[in-house]
């Protein structure tokens, strides 16, 4: 491959699982140079549109290197919006890869190179999904299990505290910890 540079790259649209999907329903296209927050900013946008139209639902699309930006999206969604229902499809795309020649008086044919890219599809709903279909999750429990007396003043609660009574959360940027033991 020394003797050839790539031309263009063609990824061929793989279709949408989801064959009850309204057609007006809001899908986010996750690449690999996508920046999380404006992903963000876009999906829950149009998660509070829809709300008024009581029409919560948003897809998030992603093949090869955004797989795992699609997941972070959908993760902090499901976060910030309340009871919502998860359905995911794994499946492979195909990329067409074309290589030229870097000399085309070598003698060089062009070369056609066909990829298999990891792909992933996230429904995001308020309304229940069908839970016998494989990658159904149901919705989380939320910050309810978080206790009322996260802010102990120090004093009340020993300075060193051996990490299984002491309880760590992650609230924002910061890990809160608090004392396990009643006095």
């Amino acid at each position: 491959m020394e003797n050839y540079t790539k031309a263009r790259t063609a990824e061929q649209p793989s279709v949408c699982p989801f064959p009850d999907l309204a057609p007006n329903t809001p899908e986010v296209r996750v690449k690999d140079g996508s920046k999380i927050r404006n992903l963000l900013r876009f999906a829950l946008s149009r998660m509070e549109t829809n709300a008024l139209r009581h029409e919560d639902t948003i897809v998030f699309t992603a093949s090869g290197k955004g797989v795992s930006k699609a997941i972070t999206c959908a993760e902090v969604v499901k976060r910030r919006v309340k009871g919502l229902h998860q359905l995911t499809k794994l499946l492979y795309s195909t990329a067409v890869e074309v290589w030229e020649p870097l000399e085309p008086d070598a003698g060089l044919d062009s070369l056609t190179v066909n990829r298999n890219l990891p792909s992933i599809w996230i429904l995001l709903s308020t309304a229940p999904l069908d839970s016998s279909q494989h990658g159904y999750q149901a919705p989380g429990p939320g910050w309810n299990h978080i206790p009322s007396f996260i802010g102990i003043p120090r004093g009340k609660c020993p300075a060193r505290l051996p990490w299984s009574v002491t309880k760590h959360y992650q609230i924002g940027w910061r890990t809160v910890g608090f004392c396990d033991i009643q006095s």
